[in-house]
């Protein structure tokens, strides 16, 4: 919300005790103390009950029944809205910007309207551009701040506030670090919690960063990766609304680990999220043995990536002639007309999806050949019924250019659009045409093809040439159960063949998507949406 203040340098660097450790209440630091807690207090109280307003409202509109789909999509998105509200209980308000200008922005865990028609928010949502400044303004740079305040509270009452002065007017030895002791000396739980509060300059940065590809976060052990690759997924999923259409999938390295982060994207209101293991990415694939470490560390590589997408690509049909069976007659398409419908079909598609853009094309040549040969024909038969009505003319004297009215070169030969368009539909239908296509451009299983790729020394040398014959053996000698290393090449692999026949889709969210199919070493297959990989130690990679 946008207010005056009228800013209180006694109020910079606010404690419990004094220097001598004597209570604040008893110094004039403790009645700035009190005077900025029932300050803050007065907004917490005010927000809160906005709060309460649109949860209440919310909760009556998901009342009523959801009679058609419309209504359906818009009780999704209230239901989303209304869990925000629940969830941003706790911590509601944790900070405030006060700008050189005298205006005022609280920053919290939502955005929050005023109840009037003002168009300022009463509370600004921590990923808004507008509360950037919370997190990334300094003395040096200030970004047309004064103040920055952090709000200390538990559950709806304000324990304590700590001003960092930001224009250079107000002088504290504590900088920015009242509310980072706080939340140290919080006491743990076993779950890790939100650290909007508290977030650095740094750390801001990475979670805003653009979102125009990977995003890698290294640090060491305890620098914070994790807990800033969380954020910068409720921060993407904000600024881009897209992506929770389709969901973000959480990669972590144990069941343990997901549950330890398990309460931070919910508490920061993101619930469009799947959190898995590698041995859980595929939802009905069993681990059904361990492995060396050594076998782990290969199949683990980068190469494998380029190794799959080499090896889906051997398994396209080659361009050449195609002699098709339609209605008794055999119509061709020639190599160059099937040659440049291939290129287009794979052309950013998976194999499956390439495939039904072949056929559809393929439908429309066809259609055309025989449109085209059809017309020829009917032009021969009108050709020879004119020379029979000339010959009749002549045996009987008449004029045949002058007396006639109406000849079968008046005959239109040409197939209309309607006719054309009938004639494609009904090849599209057509169960042998459908056979053929299945046999030239047959379908794949992702766990099948792995397991053949996985046994097969030739394979294996084709298409991971970097292996050496050593590694190639080790890998090629594993026995038949999934071990947890073939997951992810599995998930990679039904990624690059996509799904078979697999209908368009607009909005309609996409996370884990299974389909079943017979393979070596059993289980079934998925598809994941968009996926941020998240990890305790070593480096973390984002899909921005």
């Amino acid at each position: 919300m946008r207010r005056k203040s009228a800013l209180n340098s006694h109020t910079a660097g606010v404690s419990e005790t004094t220097p001598d450790g004597d209570p604040a209440t008893r110094t004039a630091e403790g009645v700035a103390r009190r005077s900025a807690v029932a300050e803050e207090q007065a907004f917490l109280d005010v927000a809160t009950a906005r709060r309460d307003r649109l949860a209440d409202h919310l909760q009556a509109e998901l009342s009523s029944e959801a009679v058609d789909t419309v209504e359906r999509a818009r009780h999704r998105l209230l239901r989303q809205q209304y869990e925000e509200l629940r969830r941003a209980r706790e911590g509601l308000v944790f900070g405030r910007l006060d700008s050189l200008d005298g205006t005022v922005r609280h920053v919290g865990r939502i955005g929050l309207r005023n109840d009037g028609d003002d168009s300022e928010p009463l509370l600004v949502d921590w990923r808004a551009p507008a509360a950037r400044p919370f997190y990334t303004a300094t003395p040096v740079d200030p970004q047309g701040q004064a103040r920055r305040r952090h709000i200390r509270t538990t559950e709806s009452t304000v324990v304590g506030v700590d001003d960092e002065p930001l224009d250079g007017t107000m002088t504290a030895d504590l900088v920015g670090e009242g509310a980072l002791l706080a939340a140290l000396d919080q006491r743990r739980t076993g779950r890790m919690s939100t650290a909007i509060s508290t977030l650095q300059r740094e750390q801001d940065d990475i979670i805003r960063a653009e979102a125009t590809g990977p995003l890698i976060v290294q640090g060491g052990p305890g620098t914070g990766k994790t807990v800033v690759a969380l954020h910068r997924v409720a921060y993407l999923l904000f600024a881009h609304r897209m992506m929770a259409d389709q969901a973000v999938l959480v990669l972590g390295p144990s069941p343990r680990f997901l549950q330890y982060i398990s309460q931070v994207l919910p508490a920061l209101g993101e619930t469009a999220v799947v959190s898995a293991t590698c041995d859980t990415l595929l939802s009905e694939v069993q681990v059904g043995r361990d492995e060396s470490r050594l076998l782990a560390d290969i199949k683990g590589r980068a190469l494998w990536q380029r190794a799959l997408e080499n090896y889906v690509t051997s398994l396209l049909p080659r361009p050449r002639e195609l002699k098709l069976r339609w209605e008794g007659e055999f119509y061709v398409i020639t190599a160059a007309a099937v040659a440049q419908a291939l290129a287009s079909a794979v052309r950013g598609r998976p194999y499956h999806r390439a495939r039904a853009a072949f056929a559809e094309q393929l439908h429309h040549l066809l259609s055309g050949v025989v449109a085209e040969q059809r017309e020829a024909l009917m032009d021969e038969m009108e050709e020879g019924f004119e020379d029979i009505l000339a010959r009749v003319d002549r045996s009987m004297g008449h004029d045949h250019h002058s007396a006639r009215t109406s000849t079968g070169s008046d005959i239109d030969g040409m197939f209309s659009e309607e006719e054309i368009e009938d004639l494609r539909r009904r090849i599209a239908e057509d169960a042998a045409i459908a056979r053929f296509i299945e046999s030239w451009w047959p379908t794949h299983d992702a766990e099948t093809l792995l397991g053949d790729l996985l046994t097969d020394r030739t394979l294996l040398a084709r298409f991971a040439p970097q292996l050496s014959p050593e590694e190639i053996t080790a890998v090629s000698a594993e026995p038949a159960p999934w071990a947890s290393s073939d997951i992810p090449l599995l998930d990679a692999l039904a990624d690059l063949l996509g799904e078979v026949d697999a209908p368009r889709r607009s909005s309609a969210r996409r996370c884990l998507r299974v389909g079943h199919g017979p393979g070596r070493r059993g289980g079934a297959r998925s598809r994941s949406g968009e996926a941020v990989g998240v990890g305790p130690v070593g480096a973390t990679p984002l899909e921005g």
